[in-house]
């Protein structure tokens, strides 16, 4: 069982933005005493600010600005109540002051009161009737107290209507069209917010967000970093921050930001899993098994968090699969870069955690059939046949769906009885071979199951080997209806094309062609005893062509060409081939010789 992807739990996480606690600082007019306090506001520094604010109101103690500022920072730090008497006080000395109408609402808005902020807000609106501030709380309020969805875009589309240069409108109503997961919406009035105003943290968040829904997770790293930067005390900027560099690959970068939550907040089991994640990717599993240890502690009375991360009472056995998992997935990406030795090192080691697991035993298996040691391959698969009847239940532990496990377990029994039947050749045990295949054949037309390719492939070379190469040549064909998009197939008929079975070519034909490696050195050379005229390499040559198409790095098939163009007498191509193995670092200077300057 691997841990579940943590990125639809931290996304769900970061889509949550509080709309009321939008920074409506710039809604305020610009004048210079404005820009001074939003210079010293972007410092965080309340006492810096107070002071500012109480020395402007000192100067004239009849100016409204100094309460109102007053009254909306203090709102901002939720002390509300002298918050609402500053306001108050404000409009006796400025009974216009629409914004001071309009945050007295809001600030009801947090204690409860919908009916009088509803009051507030209209009395806003009706002083400020050509400002779009007061519409943008409107659409606010009845958005979250009246969930009316028709009033509240009808709101924010009035203040766009107000002033089209308002870059908060377009914020604001991109954040209803999010709300709302009309992503695409959102995403245009949000980019149009940040092309009127670049420093909008709020807009580049939400964009971050919307891009990582996206799966863009340049442009997401792109804003939420941006968002980071021009406000790097925000918790939410900064979760997003870690997301983004956890998404990019940085995990050493994000750790210390997930550590910051965890310790910000020990009771809380997202944080811990979240930076459980980060250790998994950094390999540290001793840290990551404590952190989902502490995650299960505090998560017991969560059931639905429980579920999602899949943390049950079995602490340390779902660790320990989780473990198991990884290394598997190590072995599988080691074995991809055809590291073979290093990945049986960490296949055994999945196997010592979770011993008995038939998946991870056949891959075992195949590390060993890919580096021709055919016996050990066969011993793994045998043990991988014996333990699968655990498989069910492994399957539906991970969430499968009963029909959905039913068909994995049969699919994986098919193909290790075909991985048996293909050591079976390789060693030359043509009747163990050829009793798997029969087994198999039943449940050839099975559709869920797409096994023809493969079987006829190794049926084809049981021909092959038992020296019947009219039959042989039956089944690759089969192979490759089953699977045209196999350059493997094309290229066993090409060597059935060219080669009469004979002892010596049939050793030289399981060394060298079912690995599907050409050698790094020395010489191979296709015999072609078979060819009878121009036509037969005309056709090999077009397989060749086709093969190359569908697998270009498939070196082994330049080397086939080379010879097949070789032998038709066109050295400027076959030359080209061996040119092009020359840098990929093969050496064949017996082949090569006619192209030698």
């Amino acid at each position: 069982m691997s841990l579940p992807s943590l990125k639809p739990r931290l996304t769900r996480a970061l889509l949550v933005l509080v709309t009321f606690c939008y920074c409506t600082l710039s809604f305020a007019q610009k004048d210079a005493r404005q820009k001074h306090f939003d210079s010293l506001f972007a410092l965080r520094d309340t006492s810096i600010v107070l002071n500012y604010l109480n020395a402007e109101q000192k100067k004239n103690p009849n100016d409204w600005w100094p309460l109102y500022t007053k009254a909306w920072y203090l709102a901002v730090d939720s002390n509300i109540l002298p918050s609402q008497q500053m306001l108050l006080k404000a409009i006796q000395l400025n009974p216009n002051c629409f914004k001071c109408y309009v945050q007295l609402g809001r600030n009801e808005m947090y204690w409860g009161n919908t009916d009088q902020a509803l009051i507030y807000l209209e009395k806003g609106k009706e002083i400020g009737q050509n400002d779009p501030y007061p519409s943008i709380y409107l659409g606010m309020y009845y958005e979250i107290v009246e969930q009316s969805k028709a009033l509240a875009l009808m709101h924010y589309n009035r203040a766009i209507s107000q002033d089209a240069e308002y870059a908060y409108g377009y914020l604001a109503r991109g954040n209803y069209h999010f709300n709302s997961a009309n992503y695409f919406a959102a995403k245009n009035d949000l980019n149009k917010a940040v092309a009127l105003d670049s420093q909008m943290a709020d807009a580049h968040y939400l964009l971050g967000q919307i891009y990582t829904n996206f799966d863009q997770a340049d442009l997401a790293s792109e804003h939420l970093i941006k968002a980071y930067l021009l406000d790097s005390n925000n918790a939410n900027y900064r979760l997003g921050m870690a997301v983004s560099l956890t998404n990019s690959g940085r995990h050493e970068e994000s750790l210390p930001l997930y550590t910051e939550f965890v310790e910000a907040h020990p009771d809380k089991p997202f944080y811990l899993c979240s930076r459980a994640s980060v250790y998994y990717q950094l390999e540290n599993m001793d840290a990551f098994c404590e952190d989902l240890r502490k995650a299960d502690q505090l998560s017991k009375d969560m059931p639905e968090f429980r579920k999602e991360f899949r943390i049950d009472a079995e602490m340390q056995k779902t660790c320990d699969k989780n473990r198991a998992s990884y290394y598997f997935q190590r072995g599988v990406a080691a074995y991809n870069r055809q590291l073979y030795d290093t990945a049986l090192q960490w296949y055994f080691r999945c196997d010592q955690l979770y011993p008995k697991h038939s998946f991870n035993m056949s891959f075992i298996g195949n590390a060993y059939l890919a580096m021709e040691r055919y016996d050990s391959a066969l011993a793994a698969y045998q043990l991988s046949f014996a333990w699968q009847a655990s498989l069910y239940d492994e399957s539906i532990e991970v969430g499968k769906p009963p029909r959905e496990a039913e068909t994995y377990v049969a699919g994986q029994k098919l193909y290790v009885q075909l991985y048996i039947a293909e050591c079976h050749l390789r060693l030359g045990n043509l009747d163990s071979a050829y009793r798997y295949l029969e087994a198999v054949r039943p449940y050839l037309g099975f559709q869920e199951i797409p096994i023809a390719g493969y079987f006829y492939s190794l049926e084809s070379e049981y021909y092959f080997y038992a020296q019947k190469p009219d039959q042989a040549l039956i089944h690759i064909n089969k192979a490759i209806q089953a699977e045209p998009g196999n350059p493997k197939h094309l290229l066993l008929r090409v060597f059935y094309r060219l080669n009469k079975p004979t002892k010596k070519r049939v050793y030289s034909f399981k060394f060298s062609l079912n690995s599907f490696t050409a050698p790094r050195t020395g010489s191979f050379m296709l015999p072609m005893d078979a060819v009878d005229g121009n036509f037969v390499l005309e056709e090999c040559l077009r397989d060749c062509d086709l093969a190359v198409k569908l697998e270009p790095s498939y070196h082994y098939a330049y080397l086939m060409r080379a010879q097949i163009l070789q032998k038709l007498n066109r050295k400027s191509a076959a030359c080209a081939d061996y040119k092009l193995l020359e840098k990929a670092g093969y050496v064949f200077s017996d082949l090569s010789a006619p192209c030698a300057p």
